[in-house]
């Protein structure tokens, strides 16, 4: 971390001018950590300015392998990187509404994350007789980002795989109903968050 030769400045200095110099670069990275964690500063103002003082600052805009790259199940050789493309964006995370969820100049939030997100998003939407084990745990985010995702609704993955990454579909009931299931899109059927019916069937489905 850059911040070191600063902390080994304050350490040795010895003669007064040496002394300033070292205060003056410490109030120079307080100064500039603290204007990085305003609301005045873009993420790409923050960004430069937390990759000036320290090393290993994860990129602003994560890049993924293109889609070549993951072919034969993942054991291709990695190609070319491209930059994710972001498809859907939080409210409060695109007006930079950042003190709705956390605390000012923290990370830490304000509430726990289920009150969280029902301090905006109605309850009564997600509720029912059969509730989605997630959900019910409040445990919103392992199903969608809080900021922004390349996915619709936030989603961490599409819709498809985000089923299957909890549920096996090794798993699902033998029938006519999940027969070549693999892909698809479980909505078509189930309720993500919540149902009256068995299953989180949708209501207006005729499967039982």
């Amino acid at each position: 971390m850059r911040s070191q030769p600063t902390a080994v400045a304050l350490s040795f200095a010895r003669t007064p001018w040496q002394k300033h110099l070292a205060w003056g670069a410490l109030a120079a990275l307080v100064g500039a950590l603290a204007l990085a964690g305003t609301g005045c500063a873009t993420p790409e103002q923050r960004h430069r300015l937390l990759s000036f003082f320290f090393d290993g600052v994860p990129p602003l805009h994560p890049a993924e392998p293109a889609p070549e790259a993951l072919a034969a199940g993942g054991t291709a050789q990695r190609g070319p990187v491209v930059a994710a493309v972001i498809v859907s964006v939080h409210d409060p995370f695109a007006d930079k509404d950042c003190d709705l969820c956390h605390a000012a100049f923290s990370n830490t939030l304000r509430e726990e994350k289920q009150s969280l997100c029902w301090s905006c998003h109605d309850v009564d939407d997600f509720s029912g007789d059969v509730i989605h084990p997630p959900v019910a745990a409040g445990y919103c985010v392992g199903c969608h980002s809080p900021h922004r995702s390349q996915f619709q609704h936030l989603l961490l993955r599409t819709e498809a795989e985000l089923c299957t990454y909890c549920h096996d579909s090794r798993d699902l009931s033998p029938g006519e109903a999940h027969r070549d299931v693999e892909g698809e899109d479980c909505r078509r059927c189930h309720e993500p968050h919540a149902s009256d019916a068995a299953y989180l069937l949708r209501q207006d489905d005729s499967a039982s």
